[in-house]
């Protein structure tokens, strides 16, 4: 699997290297790191204080899942209109839903 690093320094205190995969076209990592050009698989993130103090974070990919559970795409044939509480419960299931997906198979150190 091909694999490319990426660095970026935030605020002069923060320096962050990236490994990712850009055959994996998932734009996404853990934490709050995405936006590359594929799985991000490894974050080493140094954030350096002027007292000298270092805080070095490091995240690992130790599992990926090339054959996740489809999901269908339900097409919508006319518009529906639903109420707020309606609105607020759909939204609600798939915040929860999504949580989930985004913690589910996620290894920390």
């Amino acid at each position: 699997m091909e694999v490319r690093k990426a660095t970026a320094v935030y605020d002069s205190v923060t320096k962050v290297e990236a490994w990712y995969a850009p055959k994996i076209s998932y734009k996404t990592g853990p934490s709050d790191y995405w936006g590359l050009p594929g799985l991000i698989l490894e974050i080493n993130a140094t954030i350096t204080y002027e007292n000298g103090v270092n805080v070095e974070v490091r995240y690992i990919a130790t599992q990926i899942d090339t054959n996740p559970k489809s999901a269908k795409i339900k097409k919508i044939e006319k518009h529906q209109l639903i109420t707020q509480e309606e609105y607020d419960r759909m939204l609600d299931e798939m915040q929860k839903a999504y949580q989930e997906m985004h913690s589910e198979g996620i290894g920390k150190d």
